[in-house]
């Protein structure tokens, strides 16, 4: 039912409108300096590949953007870790006297803490620190970009919390053994550091996408679930009309289930615009670029390529394809942004009502 109502909502945003010849394609200007623009329109020809690709494979191009995401930014955090813990341990190393942890014992001849560090508690408030920094940039950019969460910030911070407090206790027990191997083996501190990073960089990826799988959940679930609570809430209250206290469990439960929807169309009509707007600009971009290489071959300062030929057709195909790109985002985002402007107004007006009370 949420999939039926998102596509009629982005039906409505698209139809009623016929391709014009007058539409104009209009290109955001590249930067001035060249080396940006160089990125930039990399960056436009991606996003054509992938909005063109999203457009026809939806589930898969969800599953390839979490997983994208979320392995760029925790494989991003873990060399921040690295990058610390290469410097921050000289700053406590007057805090070094002796093995620092718990459960000391020897393991090949060389002394082992499970939870802690053999080098000394310098060593130990270094690698915490680099971890927790390393967590408060992982938890926005995954919690904002990866998964796109309206949920509870406070709920889901608290969750990610206890799951570092985990990822922590479990690398220092492993960290502890190891370290006893690769001091028995004589390995560098360079290397032991690579290998102590890459260690508590595996898992907290595996604890974090099972963590991040409660604290983010999908929208659509999320809603139904909403929803499945309301209908048990109403159930009982029709058992029992006359119970105030099922009737303000009831009502308790059917704002929450409002807020579900809202969540959920506010998610797909935030991601509709982006889409919109991105295909457009990318599609206009290939236009131009088609058009102008056409030119330089027709006037002799390029040669035409065997394998993938520019003809007019083509640059005419790619001139229609961005037309009715810039006609479904002139339409549509008007339409999508007029869905955010309704939710934000029902918003508003049951905080301005709950405070009014």
């Amino acid at each position: 039912m949420n999939d039926e109502n998102r596509e009629d909502e982005t039906e409505q945003g698209e139809k009623t409108i016929e391709p014009h010849e007058d539409v104009k394609l209009e290109l955001k200007p590249l930067s001035q300096n060249s080396f940006a623009a160089f990125w930039q329109r990399l960056y436009r020809a991606w996003l054509g590949v992938w909005y063109g690709f999203t457009a026809k494979h939806e589930k898969a191009g969800k599953i390839i953007y979490l997983i994208v995401f979320f392995l760029a930014f925790s494989i991003g955090v873990t060399i921040w870790q690295y990058i610390v813990m290469a410097f921050l341990p000289l700053a406590f190393e007057s805090m070094n006297n002796g093995a620092f942890g718990w459960t000391p014992f020897e393991l090949l001849g060389e002394g082992c803490t499970l939870i802690g560090d053999e080098r000394g508690l310098g060593y130990f408030i270094a690698y915490e620190i680099a971890v927790f920094t390393a967590q408060c940039i992982n938890f926005p950019l995954q919690r904002n970009i990866t998964y796109r969460s309206h949920g509870n910030p406070w709920f889901q911070a608290m969750w990610y919390f206890i799951a570092w407090v985990i990822i922590s206790f479990i690398c220092g027990a492993l960290w502890g053994l190891c370290h006893c191997v690769c001091d028995y083996w004589g390995l560098h501190n360079f290397i032991q550091a690579i290998i102590e990073t890459i260690i508590t960089g595996i898992i907290s990826m595996i604890v974090f996408f099972f963590i991040f799988l409660l604290i983010f959940p999908n929208v659509d679930k999320f809603e139904k679930a909403k929803k499945e609570k309301l209908e048990k809430k109403r159930a009982a209250l029709d058992a029992d009309s006359e119970n105030r206290r099922k009737q303000a469990a009831c009502e308790k439960a059917g704002l929450v289930a409002i807020k579900a929807e809202e969540t959920r169309r506010v998610f797909y009509a935030e991601g509709e615009i982006r889409n919109l707007k991105s295909l457009a600009e990318a599609k206009i971009a290939t236009y131009y670029s088609l058009e102008r290489e056409f030119k330089q071959i027709e006037s002799g300062e390029k040669k035409q390529s065997e394998k993938k030929p520019v003809t007019a057709e083509t640059v005419e195909k790619a001139r229609r394809e961005a037309v009715e790109a810039v006609i479904k985002r002139d339409r549509g985002v008007p339409f999508q942004q007029a869905i955010l402007d309704e939710i934000k107004a029902a918003r508003e007006a049951r905080a301005s009502e709950s405070a009014g009370h």
